[in-house]
């Protein structure tokens, strides 16, 4: 097979899956834009500002901070001061750590549809295939913060992660 077919096989698949993640985690929280990312940036990163939430998910700050106000009004997430009394800092509340795993869970399935189809000689060759095509992607920790801003960070965190590797 050319390389150039197997680009557009992997192009497809990519913005197939990416489209049912997000279909998944809008349906499970009941809530579309940037509601998804930002619960799981938040709960994979305690006390995340929301200058930090802003880069991640590619938002202006004034677009982030609308964001906050409606995790708040929600109930998801909880506001308070840094040590320097400038930067705001976000946690998730109970019921915002119940979506999260929510979000987590329907992420996996989601996926899972998918990856469910190979075998296990399959899969383990996929994982070397994606460790290293992921590990090309970030140029720098902030790219690799947008790059991972769904992932469930507790299965890969620190060396296993070929994305924060990288950088």
């Amino acid at each position: 097979m050319n390389r150039r077919y197997t680009n557009n096989l992997l192009g497809a698949l990519a913005l197939a899956l990416a489209d049912r993640v997000e279909d998944s985690l809008e349906h499970e929280l009941g809530a579309g834009g940037n509601v998804s990312p930002a619960l799981m940036s938040i709960g994979t990163r305690p006390s995340e500002s929301i200058d930090q939430l802003a880069k991640v998910l590619g938002l202006s700050h004034s677009a982030a901070v609308r964001l906050v106000h409606r995790l708040d009004d929600k109930g998801w997430i909880r506001r308070h001061g840094g040590e320097d009394g400038r930067a705001v800092l976000l946690n998730l509340t109970r019921s915002g750590t119940s979506a999260f795993q929510r979000l987590l869970n329907a992420r996996d399935e989601t996926i899972g549809g998918v990856t469910n189809e190979l075998t296990r000689q399959e899969h383990d060759t996929l994982c070397d295939l994606l460790t290293k095509m992921l590990g090309a992607i970030p140029g720098s920790q902030e790219e690799a913060r947008h790059v991972c801003r769904l992932c469930e960070h507790s299965i890969c965190a620190g060396a296993r992660c070929p994305v924060g590797s990288a950088v």
